[in-house]
């Protein structure tokens, strides 16, 4: 990483990657159309412009975030000019590719998921040849679990180009977050934890697959994700997942794919190239700066795995609430009545604290139904408790917006 404390940050889930680059003690420039209230009062935000982008000097490292795997020849330009932390386009497309991706984990003795595209399929799109297999239909630019839905049983059309069909299993949906070296020589995976995936809500009955907010904890005692969480054999191959990932396709800084455990195995759903929105449960869980790790000149100086004797909480989430109908916030919208019924007292937080609510926009903002309005969080004694208090805390908020004299 270049001698710089400023780090320049663009994409979806730009607040979270500035609250982590403050962990690593770094100075956060960031793009972001919304400019909410609660980013990092060290943080320069501006809209993404030209002229903002002009201003920035070329020496300053830039963090893709969410979004950048969908503008690839963007990305391929900002590269050509300042460093980058994280994939360059060409990785970034092969391993966004559902086909190659299957390929290299069944080249590797690992569980995966089928796929078919109008190019590469053959049967009935619903079923396999003994009509055992259940197909969901995805966009191969797909952002956030939006715009996938199940293949009905009657359907026999190939999806079209854009299109994919991927297996469909049932169960949770788990991520595995990892950080490669900014070498090339090294291509290398630092495992850095596992998170649980929440998909749909009430709010999203039209999106029974999209992200909806992730949950982390440091231990699985008497947990029903015990097995994913705590199982030496699971944490051993997607270790082993991580370190083909990395060596095939060559990646760089810190990034994460998604999996369902199929047979007592995980098996990949897709690889999120560069910096998750899951990322900073796992910091706050650990209370370390994943960031840094950019710092280092190699991966031989690991974190500390901390133990639950050293952490006051063992389960952190947070939750995405989404807008039931339409509505506008007044200029003067104040979000500290709402945090006060969630028990906080103020709208102001810490790098390591895990706050009230989170990505809280500015009065004045419209929101149309399915737009995401903030993130709300909650902490619990284990993983399910802690997911049926992120449940409560979205109706509380819920209930605020609802009574209020604002919403339309």
């Amino acid at each position: 990483m270049p001698d710089s404390n400023q780090l320049l940050i663009s994409g979806f889930s730009t607040r979270a990657a500035a609250w982590s680059a403050v962990r690593a003690g770094l100075n956060p420039i960031l793009f972001d159309q919304c400019r909410d209230l609660d980013f990092p009062s060290q943080a320069l935000v501006s809209a993404d412009t030209n002229a903002f982008w002009n201003q920035i000097p070329e020496d300053i490292p830039f963090l893709p975030t969410g979004g950048w795997e969908n503008r690839l020849e963007q990305l391929q330009f900002i590269a050509a000019k300042r460093p980058l932390l994280g994939n360059s386009a060409e990785i970034i497309q092969r391993i966004r590719n559902p086909v190659i991706l299957q390929l290299v984990l069944e080249t590797g003795s690992h569980t995966s998921l089928a796929v078919r595209s109008s190019s590469n399929s053959t049967g009935r799109p619903g079923y396999d040849s003994n009509g055992s297999r259940r197909w969901i239909r995805k966009p191969l630019a797909n952002t956030g679990g939006f715009g996938i839905h199940l293949i009905s049983d009657d359907d026999e059309t190939l999806p079209l180009d854009g299109y994919y069909d991927q297996e469909f299993i049932t169960g949770p949906v788990y991520s595995a977050q990892f950080f490669s070296p900014i070498k090339p020589e090294l291509h290398q995976a630092e495992f850095l934890g596992i998170t649980k995936q929440l998909t749909g809500c009430m709010e999203l009955p039209d999106n029974p697959f999209a992200y909806t907010g992730t949950i982390a904890s440091v231990r699985s005692i008497n947990e029903p994700d015990q097995k994913v969480w705590s199982s030496h054999n699971m944490t051993t191959e997607l270790r082993e997942i991580g370190s083909r990932l990395a060596g095939v396709f060559h990646l760089q800084g810190v990034w994460g794919f998604d999996f369902k455990i199929k047979e007592q195995r995980p098996a990949v759903i897709e690889v999120n190239p560069r910096y998750t929105a899951a990322l900073e449960i796992l910091e706050l869980v650990h209370q370390t700066a994943f960031l840094k790790l950019f710092q280092a000149s190699d991966t031989a100086e690991k974190f500390p795995c901390l133990t639950p004797d050293y952490i006051s909480t063992p389960a952190i989430g947070k939750a995405f609430l989404f807008a039931t109908a339409s509505l506008q916030l007044p200029d003067d919208w104040d979000w500290r009545p709402v945090i006060e019924q969630l028990g906080g007292s103020t709208m102001e937080y810490t790098a390591w604290e895990t706050p009230q609510l989170s990505d809280m926009p500015r009065g004045g903002m419209t929101f149309s139904r399915g737009d995401p309005i903030c993130t709300v969080w909650a902490t619990g004694d284990s993983i399910q408790n802690c997911e049926e208090k992120l449940l409560e805390r979205k109706r509380t908020v819920q209930s605020c917006i609802k009574n209020s004299k604002w919403a339309s």
